[in-house]
């Protein structure tokens, strides 16, 4: 070895930094427009459930009444209950772990 040659090959270049900076932010995009997707599934889950937690407080209704409800309002806090129970048990996993992600 030469007397006063000493060759530095420490650390990285500004090449391999910005490749890996790159490939992170295209992870990071996928990962965050999958997020939202699922989100958005999820919100549509739980809007799917409503509506027959809706439906099911309204046959409570006209089984207990013999008659319709005139507004939601005429519903006893019971009948939505009782409807949101039974639309729990009628429902996939993916559905109740939409009600916990939300």
């Amino acid at each position: 070895m030469e007397k006063g040659y000493v060759k530095f090959n420490k650390g990285y270049t500004l090449i391999g930094i910005a490749f890996v900076m790159a490939i992170i932010l295209i992870l990071g995009s996928i990962a965050v427009a999958s997020y939202l997707k699922c989100l958005e599934k999820s919100k549509e889950g739980i809007c799917v459930t409503n509506v027959k937690v809706l439906k099911n407080a309204v046959e409570l209704y006209i089984i207990e009444n013999e008659a319709m409800p005139a507004v939601l309002g005429d519903l006893k806090l019971e009948n939505p209950e009782k409807g949101y129970a039974q639309a729990m048990e009628d429902s996939d996993w993916l559905t109740n772990f939409s009600h916990f992600f939300c």
